[in-house]
């Protein structure tokens, strides 16, 4: 994590190093970005909580960038690792 309130991950997928920022674009809006270094928005991640399962659903909007990419099935794993940390510290500091 960065001091932004970024989370950025580094992935070495047996090729060139790949950097990807994990963000959220709005304090008031509850929803989460991947976005690849070149500021491209690769993935949409919007949590509802279900309070009779205690648990959180996502809906996911992923970009036609998104789909190219090599292993995107552990990038999207990683992303909603992610947003189930960036949640747990927000719920942990209210």
């Amino acid at each position: 994590m960065n001091w932004k309130g970024q989370i950025l991950i580094r992935t070495l997928f047996g090729g060139p190093e790949a950097y990807y920022i994990f963000k959220q674009p709005s304090l008031l809006k509850n929803t989460f970005v991947l976005v690849h270094e070149d500021e491209t928005e690769l993935l949409s991640i919007e949590p509802d909580f279900k309070w009779t399962k205690l648990n959180s659903d996502y809906r996911l909007a992923a970009s036609d960038a998104f789909e190219q990419l090599v292993r995107k099935e552990l990038l999207l794993l990683t992303a909603i690792h992610c947003a189930n940390y960036y949640l747990t510290m927000m719920a942990a500091a209210a």
